[in-house]
């Protein structure tokens, strides 16, 4: 249930809405951009004589820039998210194979030609709980 929300999460933040501008807009100082990704991988190894093991992959992720820019402000956000499983033949249960969450936000302000200032944020974190697979 907590893996359906997150993914709905991700998907809710890779869509864009776009509205009609006018001379006095004040969106026209943010700009978006992003892409969004979903892949699937399936390797079957039948009548292989070395090594191998059949298996099933999938991965989602969202990488998005959120940014203003106004006079000397500027303020650059990035958001990052990933999230992906693997189903191999011998194991009775799926494992990650990745899973991120993160943010990166920078403010600036320029005062003058040669100065400017600026404080970054950084926040990471994973979708679900982490485990060790052991034997």
């Amino acid at each position: 249930m907590k893996i359906n929300l997150y993914l709905f999460l991700i998907l809710g933040l890779s869509t864009s809405l776009y509205s009609q501008e006018t001379a006095n807009d004040s969106i026209k100082y943010w700009t978006s951009k992003g892409t969004a990704t979903i892949l699937f991988n399936q390797s079957n190894f039948s009548n292989w004589t070395a090594g191998g093991e059949n298996n099933m992959s999938g991965n989602i992720s969202v990488n998005y820039d959120i940014n203003y820019k106004k006079d000397n402000w500027t303020w650059d956000n990035k958001i990052m998210a990933s999230y992906g499983l693997v189903k191999t033949n011998n194991s009775p249960f799926e494992k990650k194979t990745d899973d991120r969450l993160e943010l990166n936000s920078i403010v600036g302000k320029k005062v003058s030609d040669k100065w400017s200032y600026s404080a970054f944020l950084n926040f990471r974190t994973q979708i679900t709980k982490g485990y060790t697979y052991g034997k």
